[in-house]
């Protein structure tokens, strides 16, 4: 009896494991958290990338990348006037990049906290772009934005770290930027 309960166990486990859309294996490329205190946020960086963080707006970039192609991920976590539901924060970055593609998107919880993850692409003259993003308001009037991008030739091997930071995100609420 106790074997069929470890089977089911188990089996349970893996199921909710592969159904929870991001790479859990992705933790070796993570370093030290890092805390957000006016975007209200404390992730893991990534091993060997440049990161610089002011008022809430972060930025991580890879030893061979650059902040245009990648691979590099975005972090925005801040206080705002209005309370903004999921699809309205992805609406408005959806406008502000019109040259970018949302698909897939569907809701999605990063520690307690539902939000809204989206796979994106875009095509430069330059380069085509891979990425993706999680949307989330984790209080009242605080917008959290997390994306990840590079080119699509770069993206398979970029896509567990992304879905790593993503998963290592913790919230609490911000403080305001005092001048």
């Amino acid at each position: 009896m106790l074997r069929k309960i470890s089977s089911a166990l188990l089996l349970f486990v893996l199921l909710l494991t592969a159904g929870c859309g991001l790479s859990s294996s992705g933790t070796k490329y993570l370093g030290e958290p890092y805390t957000s205190t006016n975007g209200g946020y404390t992730l893991r960086t990534v091993k060997d990338y440049t990161f610089k963080e002011t008022f809430g707006i972060m930025q991580m970039v890879a030893p061979d990348g650059d902040t245009d192609k990648g691979p590099a991920m975005l972090v925005l976590g801040t206080i705002t006037d209005e309370d903004y539901d999921d699809t309205t924060l992805l609406e408005q970055f959806f406008d502000e990049s019109s040259d970018m593609v949302f698909d897939k998107t569907k809701s999605f919880m990063v520690n307690g906290v539902k939000g809204t993850l989206a796979e994106i692409s875009s095509v430069d003259y330059e380069f085509e772009m891979a990425g993706k993003v999680f949307l989330a308001n984790p209080y009242p009037n605080q917008p959290f934005i997390l994306i990840g991008f590079s080119t699509v030739d770069e993206w398979k091997a970029f896509e567990p770290i992304v879905d790593a930071v993503i998963q290592s995100v913790e919230f609490f609420e911000a403080q305001a930027i005092t001048p």
